[in-house]
């Protein structure tokens, strides 16, 4: 990951609040990694104690602290809010598969639950906090949110969910004070590289690799900001993890190999 990171200013986010869910291990914890090497003051959420210790003890992450917090449980997310003063970015990274096991009414709520509603509960507990510094939210997605996999169905309806806009949370605030939303999701790596992600319809054989958001920017119809979409081909051979997103009016990619 230093070869991404060293392309950015080294004090991007300095002074910025950085809240990442499920960064106890796996795309949560790179991306808080990720946050606070550019200078962000980073807090990572987890709901394993094991996985908790075990990234603290990293010296890898000593400029990120960790804390426990069960995305499951409303009370304890909006506790939890409530301590904070501030807050410029919101990740929901939160994610749970079951696979085979997601027929099971049980097993598929309770991955909806992490997966889908948590955002939700998150972004609802911080808004006010979001409101005030226009800050953003990131929700991690997957190539499951337009492609099926039949061993999981309840994390692929979650991250298709997870994809999709806040539209409660943009209803809450006035025309042009909404946190901006943007969504990681997994490409092709070898369909799409940097220059046709940062240039739209120049995808080659595949349809653009951004879509326009439904809503418009800024929940406006008519004025629409491209979002990350998937390509679909080649989809099951070659995976690669984009995301690309605005912060002062200038566009960002992130890719990983």
């Amino acid at each position: 990951m230093k070869d991404i990171i060293d392309t950015f200013r080294p004090d991007l986010f300095a002074g910025k609040d950085i809240l990442v869910t499920g960064g106890s291990s796996g795309i949560g914890l790179a991306i808080a990694q990720g946050f606070a090497r550019l200078g962000g003051s980073v807090i990572a959420l987890g709901s394993s104690e094991t996985k908790l210790k075990a990234a603290a003890a990293d010296p890898e992450n000593t400029a990120i602290r960790f804390e426990r917090v069960d995305v499951r449980d409303p009370e304890a997310i909006n506790a939890f809010a409530r301590t904070l003063r501030k807050l410029d970015v919101l990740v929901n990274g939160a994610g749970i598969a079951r696979p085979e096991a997601e027929f099971e009414d049980a097993t598929y709520m309770e991955v909806m639950d992490v997966n889908l509603n948590s955002q939700m509960r998150f972004a609802m507990a911080v808004l006010p906090l979001l409101k005030a510094s226009r800050g953003v939210i990131l929700n991690t997605a997957s190539m499951l949110s337009y492609v099926s996999d039949p061993l999981v169905p309840a994390y692929g309806a979650s991250k298709s969910g997870g994809a999709r806009p806040h539209a409660p949370s943009r209803s809450r605030l006035r025309p042009g004070r909404h946190p901006r939303q943007r969504h990681l999701a997994r490409l092709p790596q070898d369909r799409h590289d940097e220059g046709s992600l940062d240039r739209p319809g120049t995808g080659g054989e595949d349809r653009p690799a951004f879509g326009a958001q439904a809503l418009g920017h800024r929940g406006r119809p008519g004025r629409n900001r491209p979002l990350p979409r998937l390509a679909c081909r080649g989809i099951h051979h070659r995976r690669g993890l984009a995301s690309r997103w605005r912060l002062r009016g200038r566009w960002f990619l992130i890719r990983s190999r």
